[in-house]
């Protein structure tokens, strides 16, 4: 029997690795469990502590804003010129599973989203494997995107807007997350 170190990166046999993907019975069950959390909540706007006390500089703050109800548009929006950011002042972005429905992802940019995402962003590859495995068992899924652009003009406020929304709404994309609904989709 060979003895494996422990700088091997692949230290698993392959037959293993397969082992660690869901089956369907938990892959219903997983995105069943943050639909529901995400619903109640929705449900149940009850107004959540920030991490911080900051102002509030414009008309909403991060709990008006209900991302199943903006418009969609295509998960893929980075590659479409046309649905970039209308007044250049960056923007909230909701990657959802409009199917169940579900948040996947919650993100804030400032002029970079979509050069961050036509780059290396590791919500892509969650999405992809996302969906491979819904089609893979022939379960339904509805990628999108959404986005909402009435942002506070100081960048320290809409990062708290994110934090908040993360951590009412707990996307499993998002690390923030990771504690509850766990990393099936990570590297």
């Amino acid at each position: 029997m060979e003895q494996l170190t422990l700088f091997d990166s692949n230290i698993y046999p392959k037959s293993k690795l397969n082992n660690l993907i869901m089956n369907q019975e938990e892959l219903i069950q997983w995105k069943l469990k943050i639909s529901n959390y995400q619903e109640f909540y929705r449900r149940n706007k009850s107004k959540q502590e920030t991490l911080f006390n900051l102002p509030q500089t414009t008309w909403y703050n991060s709990d008006d804003i209900d991302p199943f109800i903006l418009k969609t548009f295509p998960a893929d929006f980075y590659q479409y010129p046309e649905l970039s950011d209308p007044n250049n002042n960056g923007y909230l972005y909701f990657i959802l599973d409009k199917y169940l429905p579900l948040i996947l992802y919650i993100g804030e940019t400032k002029l970079t989203a979509k050069k961050r995402w036509l780059g290396v962003h590791d919500c892509k590859s969650y999405l992809m494997k996302y969906i491979g495995l819904n089609r893979q068992y022939k379960l339904p899924v509805h990628q999108c995107a959404v986005f909402f652009y009435d942002l506070p003009p100081e960048k320290k406020l809409l990062r708290q807007w994110e934090t908040d929304l993360i951590y009412k709404w707990k996307p499993p994309f998002n690390k923030e997350s990771w504690q509850y609904w766990g990393q099936p989709f990570t590297k």
